[in-house]
């Protein structure tokens, strides 16, 4: 992680930025907002200090998807995506993806696989329901 700045955006909302390298080598800019300067960094810190842990999870080809699932939301929470968007994604991953992907091994998850479970779902559930689904599956 880098050097983190804090700055305020309105009266009562910081932000505070840092950079972080993952182990692919990528440098990306994170952020996180709070009420105080203190407390957005303290709140990225500790999205780091996540995000740190959740690398850790050694993921193989004979993972299951259910856990690929629980590594990538860990570092999809810290992406600064909206409040809203968080928690439909989060839904869709809860009550669609994992219960019918989940216990499949990622070396399994191929396209054919993936494509009969969207249409599936797009059958049953509508197809804004199948896109967010393949939206979550991205």
């Amino acid at each position: 992680m880098g050097s983190i700045s804090r700055n305020q955006l309105t009266p009562g909302t910081w932000r505070a930025l840092a950079r972080f390298r993952d182990d692919a080598g990528v440098t990306r800019q994170f952020e996180a907002r709070a009420a105080t300067g203190a407390k957005a960094e303290r709140k990225l810190i500790e999205s780091f200090t996540r995000r740190a842990a959740s690398a850790g999870e050694e993921l193989t080809a004979e993972s299951r998807l259910s856990v690929l699932a629980a590594v990538r939301w860990a570092e999809f929470q810290d992406a600064g995506k909206a409040i809203n968007t968080i928690r439909r994604y989060k839904e869709i991953l809860d009550k669609f993806t994992v219960p019918g992907l989940g216990a499949l091994r990622i070396r399994e998850a191929r396209v054919s696989t993936l494509d009969r479970f969207l249409k599936s779902i797009k059958t049953k559930n509508g197809g804004a329901t199948a896109k967010l689904c393949r939206t979550v599956l991205s």
